[in-house]
């Protein structure tokens, strides 16, 4: 519910062209900035998501684009994801309904219809996956 009421309120009030949507156990070293602008430069210019953290990417459908950036509608957490204002009317039309943890929706529902790009490896971590967890 929290990323959905995010989405609506970026989509209805942000004046950006992109969002960088963190969650409260999202872990980055020390030089994150420069990663993640070297990653928006390596990006094609159209995406609508880039995920600077993830997981379970491996055995998944994916295209590689340049130095660390792959394309791929496969992709779970959202502890860390560049998001394009204009993919927010997407993600609120098709996670109004939520069946399962939204990283999982995502995949299932929305990903598959957007240009969705992710890091790997990663930059960012969570917590959980940090300890090990």
């Amino acid at each position: 519910l929290s990323h959905y009421m995010l989405w609506a309120a970026l989509n209805l009030l942000g004046t950006d062209e992109h969002y960088l949507v963190i969650e409260v156990d999202a872990l980055f070293p020390p030089n994150w900035k420069e990663q993640i602008q070297k990653a928006l430069e390596d990006t094609p210019k159209d995406f609508d998501c880039l995920f600077v953290g993830s997981c379970c990417t491996e055995g998944r459908e994916k295209s590689h684009i340049v130095n660390n950036i792959y394309k791929t509608p496969g992709v779970m957490c959202n502890h860390a994801i560049v998001y394009a204002k204009k993919a927010l009317p997407l993600l609120l039309k098709t996670h109004r309904d939520c069946y399962a943890p939204i990283d999982i929706d995502m995949m299932n529902k929305s990903l598959p219809h957007l240009n969705t790009y992710v890091v790997l490896p990663r930059i960012a971590n969570q917590f959980e996956t940090f300890l090990g967890a």
